[in-house]
């Protein structure tokens, strides 16, 4: 088992920056293990960041990008405010493994001195930046009309 994280300076949330973070773990996922044909999704369910057109479009054209191998994925929602497991607990070790190492007087003053200490300390944690021209290139994945999905949040 491989726990993955992303980290990133850019604070937007919107399905284009999700897609930015999702792309370097697919990425890995596709090239360590080819066999894969399917991926479920789980998240909370915020509108701006899942739930909506953006992110179903992004989901149908550029995962079979990113996984040739997989022909079927699902995304499931849970309640918002509702921990996800496993995942919540990965985020929660990268934060108290941060906390640590502030806490003997060293600094982190940016996401890639987050993520060079954490890569070290983590190291079953595979952790990658996700830069602001990562989510700027992942934004341009989108065209300008993107039409409805029923169901979705039309945002």
């Amino acid at each position: 088992m491989k726990s993955f994280a992303t980290a990133s300076s850019n604070l937007d949330h919107s399905a284009h920056a999700v897609w930015a973070h999702l792309t370097p773990v697919l990425s890995k996922l596709s090239d360590d293990h080819p066999e894969v044909d399917t991926i479920h999704f789980v998240s909370d369910g915020p509108t701006a960041q899942y739930r909506n057109r953006f992110n179903v479009f992004l989901l149908v054209s550029h995962l079979q990008k990113l996984c040739p191998s997989v022909t079927s994925s699902t995304w499931n929602f849970s309640e918002a405010g509702h921990g996800k497991g496993p995942m919540d607990g990965v985020g929660g070790t990268l934060k108290r493994m941060a906390d640590e190492f502030l806490a003997r007087g060293n600094d982190i003053a940016t996401v890639g001195a987050f993520v060079s200490h954490l890569v070290v300390s983590c190291p079953s944690v595979d952790l990658v930046e996700v830069t602001p021209e990562d989510v700027q290139r992942s934004k341009l994945l989108l065209p300008k009309k993107v039409s409805s999905v029923p169901g979705t949040f039309p945002i």
